[in-house]
């Protein structure tokens, strides 16, 4: 009782989900086929949406699980918002669409595993490309044929076509089993509470440096931030407030005992206030002459904001990927 009381965000419900579940009003089902570390599948399993793995910061090495939607008020609030109709479209929707896709996905998946298994195969590719296809043709007539239910939960279909495919594309290419998701520029076209309906609001498909999900150096109910690799740094992913501009500040002065520039990916950032943007800048002053904060994968608003400011021709400050590259 104590751990829970101590992570307010925790799910607190049995897993895995049974069918019908319906004991906390912000569940939204999803099903994904598990596999090892060798793509070999592991069965199909059903989890929410919503849930995630929250790292315990008093015992290191202890997660717990964790709704990305924050506590139980936070949670109700985020229903309100939604409103409670345009959820049970969306979990219909689901359902009809995981009955239809099953076998396509199914066999996608056997064909994905295969490419990334052993050598490379020039027969693997067309296969892949084939069954891809017909998948996309299958979503395509999925939204074309519940166009007025999409649009009413919010969702227009041809960004919402477009964001799927991106989707699929990214999943078979990459030979890790993480899920891929979204950065924040293809979603600003639905309303903010409706981008947790699609479980796209953190992870973006391609980040400037592969992050480490596993070792949060802080998390709270809207930001996480990440340490990287290739380039070795830090990833802010979520969102940067007054509630959380002393753990950025602490995360980033923490850098400066490191080597060389200090890399920052914020491409997985989806709001970032004035203070937030201080911390980053005075972050940059910090640093000994011939170092650089550099920033990777901007937003273009942040960007902008810094322009603005004129902060962003700062010495110490360096901005690689930019929308106005």
């Amino acid at each position: 009782m104590a751990r829970a009381d101590q992570h307010a965000d925790r799910c607190i419900y049995p897993r895995p989900f049974p069918e019908g579940f319906d004991a906390c009003p912000a569940f939204q089902a999803a099903t994904f086929i598990a596999a090892d570390s060798r793509n070999k599948p592991l069965g199909t399993w059903r989890t929410c949406r919503h849930l995630g793995t929250g790292n315990d910061l008093e015992s290191r090495g202890r997660f717990y699980p964790r709704c990305a939607l924050g506590d139980q008020r936070q949670r109700l609030q985020w229903l309100a918002q939604v409103s409670p109709a345009k959820l049970d479209i969306v979990r219909a929707l689901q359902e009809e669409f995981v009955q239809l896709s099953r076998p396509h996905r199914e066999r996608l998946f056997d064909a994905r595993a295969r490419l990334h298994s052993g050598p490379a195969s020039g027969m693997r590719e067309p296969e892949l490309e084939r069954l891809v296809n017909a998948f996309l043709t299958i979503i395509d007539r999925f939204l074309e044929q519940n166009d007025e239910r999409f649009r009413d939960v919010g969702l227009p279909a041809e960004p919402l076509r477009q964001l799927i495919k991106e989707w699929v594309w990214a999943w078979v290419r990459t030979p890790e089993l993480a899920t891929p998701r979204f950065d924040g520029k293809p979603l600003e076209v639905f309303d903010k509470p409706v981008r947790a309906v699609l479980g796209t609001s953190v992870e973006p498909a391609v980040s400037a440096a592969r992050r480490l999900w596993d070792r949060p150096l802080y998390a709270d109910t809207i930001l996480q931030i990440l340490p990287t690799v290739d380039p070795p740094g830090l990833a802010l992913v979520g969102d940067v407030d007054r509630s959380n501009i002393a753990a950025v500040a602490q995360a980033l002065a923490r850098m400066r005992g490191h080597a060389g520039d200090v890399h920052l990916d914020l491409s997985g950032l989806l709001f970032c206030d004035l203070g937030g943007l201080q911390v980053i800048v005075r972050a940059s002053q910090a640093l000994e002459p011939g170092r650089r904060l550099v920033l990777h994968g901007i937003p273009h608003q942040l960007e902008h904001a810094l322009e603005i400011v004129d902060w962003a021709p700062l010495p110490n400050l360096a901005i690689v990927g930019s929308s106005s590259a």
